[in-house]
């Protein structure tokens, strides 16, 4: 007998699949956040020891001796201690990624919601570990990015993986840890479309198969913290989940205003209500290319519960590169998020001034160039182009959803060039729903106006579309 394998058999199959793994996850032994107290006489029913061993024949009523009766074995039960209720199932301690995956306060949208960490590390219990910590996550995807339809990458299929290891170490007074974030990034094909006005956009399209995120060394202890090295930039906050290594899913001020990592030293001070933080950076990311140095701060308050949160952030830097490359980047801000129940409200507003410090021409760009001709000359020496901008996001947690829907704005000063001077509209939809434990379903939808854009690239679309699923340890 042949078998004949269409569309029909391979989506049976598949269904019969999905329902085989969720039979076994289901089967798994719960965690302890979900082991439920039970009656105390169920616990010992189900032992499978006897509370004593009853005699196969009476004794005798005279009083005789029974020379063939065994005396009981009486096995005495464990004694019950206060506030640790009996189960009727093996306890596991709680695992290392419950604490790193569920912290409201690293990250408010895991708010009852048992998902990912989405690569932010949590330093909120490190005064409970010794030694070292390793977590990460691991995802696949589809993306068809319409923006950058001119490209020939706009729709492919990828993969990415977060690898967070991480080492902790206490004394009397202090915590030392080593911190590391690693993006492992799947690369383009080496075949790209390449003419001579895709040249200067080509850097965006050359992705690293490994990204240092973060590494550094962290001091803390109390309220205060130091960091030297690679760190989280300390500018306003954001309380959305994200789907990628490259934070394409994010708001606009966020993909190009506001750098997401800065190199330097970094402090914290969090006492009582209040929230300070201060750093020193390079021009950007990485190690820099010049000598200027960029400062960076926030002062913000917060409730106990992190139900409320609000503060002002302002960076100064002159930008990346040498003499003429020199770009500026300078934006002052302020954010905030209020929470109830299972919805919160969040969003950041910013003033930027960018662009190029002298004239240059762009075209010459060889390290990746703006999509929305952000790095242009804007007509003055020093002073660059200037705008403002921001967005809203509103987000609703259940235990295995997570939904936000997101909108931004951003209008640029105009200064006589169509490509610069209209404005920026961006609307986001997302979620992840975790279907079997450890294992979610993403989707993230994104919505642009249309801008005026040089004639080779105007097949361009404001859509994108991201889904995958993603699993983490």
């Amino acid at each position: 007998m042949r078998f004949r394998f269409n569309s029909l058999t391979i989506t049976v199959c598949a269904l019969g699949l999905i329902a085989a793994v969720a039979r076994i996850c289901e089967a798994a032994p719960p965690r302890t956040s979900e082991l439920m107290p039970v009656d105390f006489m169920a616990a010992l029913e189900g032992d499978s020891r006897p509370l004593a061993l009853i005699p196969s024949a009476l004794p005798d009523p005279s009083g005789a001796p029974a020379s063939e009766v065994a005396q009981p074995e009486v096995i005495v039960p464990p004694a019950i201690v206060a506030d640790e209720p009996l189960v009727s199932g093996p306890v596991f301690a709680l695992p290392a990624w419950m604490e790193y995956h569920t912290c409201p306060k690293c990250q408010p949208w895991t708010r009852g919601y048992l998902g990912s960490n989405y690569g932010t590390i949590c330093y909120c219990n490190d005064r409970q570990i010794n030694g070292f910590v390793f977590d990460g996550l691991v995802r696949g995807f589809y993306l068809n990015d319409q923006r950058i339809e001119w490209s020939g990458m706009e729709s492919t299929f990828g993969a990415e993986a977060i690898l967070i290891p991480r080492i902790v170490y206490n004394t009397a007074n202090w915590t030392i840890a080593g911190n590391s974030v690693f993006f492992i990034n799947e690369p383009f094909d080496r075949n790209m479309y390449v003419t001579p006005e895709r040249a200067s956009y080509l850097a965006n399209f050359q992705v690293q198969p490994v990204e240092i995120w973060n590494l550094n060394i962290a001091l803390s202890r109390d309220d205060f913290r130091f960091s030297f090295g690679k760190d989280n930039t300390p500018f306003g906050r954001y309380y959305f989940p994200l789907f990628s290594n490259s934070r394409m899913d994010a708001p606009f001020i966020r993909t190009d205003v506001i750098s997401w990592v800065e190199t330097g030293a970094f402090i914290r001070w969090t006492p009582g209500i209040f929230s300070i933080d201060a750093a020193v950076v390079n021009g950007g990311s990485d190690k820099d290319t010049n000598s200027s140095k960029g400062g960076i701060g926030r002062i913000g308050i917060q409730s106990e519960d992190q139900s409320f949160v609000a503060g002002i952030s302002g960076k100064v830097s002159d930008g990346i590169g040498s003499e003429v490359q020199k770009e500026l980047a300078n934006y002052y801000g302020g954010d905030f998020m209020i929470r109830r129940g299972c919805f919160d409200l969040s969003g950041e507003a910013i003033y930027n001034q960018y662009g190029f410090r002298k004239p240059y021409n762009p075209n010459n760009i060889f390290w990746g160039r703006n999509l929305y001709y952000r790095d242009m000359f804007g007509g003055t020496v020093d002073a660059g182009m200037h705008g403002w901008g921001y967005y809203v996001n509103a987000g609703f947690t259940l235990p295995h959803l997570r939904t936000d829907i997101n909108y931004g704005e951003f209008y640029p000063s105009p200064i006589g060039n169509p490509l610069t001077d209209t404005p920026i509209r961006r609307g986001i939809v997302k979620g992840t729903w975790t279907f079997i434990p450890r294992v979610e379903q993403y989707l993230a939808l994104i919505f642009e106006n249309n801008r005026p854009v040089e004639a080779w690239r105007s097949t361009q679309k404001g859509f994108a579309i991201l889904t995958g699923l993603q699993t983490y340890f």
